[in-house]
């Protein structure tokens, strides 16, 4: 089982509000986060230090979720990288991400969602 304790959460989310509120709850369990306000500015962050799990907004200015998840589907740095996403619109979860969490959502919900991303199998 991949440990928990420390690793490392790209929270993607144009809301700054909803960015922090986010960023306390992981902290709070021992995660290191950091946030990218749009997708371009998350893919620059992934580059240059690759998350253990990014937690990601569908609808965002500049590059959209889906966009960024194409884009991490391409870099062979970034193509294992877990992905929850999250939206206020109902969708169903995009077959690149391992689970999707509709806004409003309850903390502990999209927490139990994480912890199943960062600790389900890698396949080969």
């Amino acid at each position: 089982m991949k440990k928990l304790l420390r690793s490392r959460i790209l929270i993607v989310e144009d809301d700054a509000d909803t960015r922090e509120v986010l960023t306390y709850a992981l902290v709070q369990d021992g995660f290191d986060v950091e946030g990218a306000p749009d997708g371009e500015r998350a893919l620059e962050m992934m580059r240059a230090r690759r998350p253990d799990l990014v937690l990601l907004d569908l609808w965002m200015p500049r590059l959209d979720g889906r966009e960024v998840m194409e884009a991490m589907q391409r870099d062979p740095s970034l193509s294992g990288v877990p992905v929850v996403t999250i939206s206020a619109s109902p969708v169903e979860t995009p077959s690149a991400a391992f689970a999707h969490v509709q806004k409003p959502f309850a903390v502990a919900e999209l927490k139990e969602a994480i912890r199943f991303a960062l600790v389900r199998p890698v396949c080969a």
